[in-house]
């Protein structure tokens, strides 16, 4: 059984969560609309975008130790928003440490995630 405080804290994911998730919807949705379908504009700008925020508000939170406003806007607004933004968070912060380590992270991320997407492409492709 979930423990009231436990719950509080499912909670304010969840929300954080959802709104992360239907702000993701609506910008990939109004930017869609304006562009040429060629390049996927509205991921990058969610993503990057996602980065910049999640630098900021980790800067602000973290450092304040303001645990509850960090769950909602770090682990779920902007994990809802997008994942990215903690993939380059964890290199920015990996970087600072380890240089190598670092690039390591970041380029074998990238190609993992790409090899990986494919894979499901291809995989899922088979049952459609």
């Amino acid at each position: 059984m979930i423990q009231l405080d436990n719950l509080v804290l499912l909670l304010i994911v969840f929300i954080g969560g959802g709104i992360g998730a239907v702000l993701r919807w609506s910008i990939s949705t109004a930017v869609l609309k304006k562009t040429n379908h060629i390049f996927p504009i509205g991921t990058f700008i969610i993503n990057i975008s996602g980065s910049f925020l999640i630098g900021v508000i980790s800067t602000l939170v973290l450092y304040n130790n303001y645990q509850l406003l960090n769950l909602f806007l770090i682990t779920g607004l902007l994990g809802g928003y997008t994942t990215f933004s903690t993939y380059e968070l964890e290199t920015a912060q990996l970087f600072k440490k380890n240089k190598s380590a670092a690039i390591i992270y970041w380029l074998g991320s990238v190609a993992a995630g790409i090899i990986a997407a494919c894979i499901g492409v291809f995989s899922a492709g088979g049952f459609a």
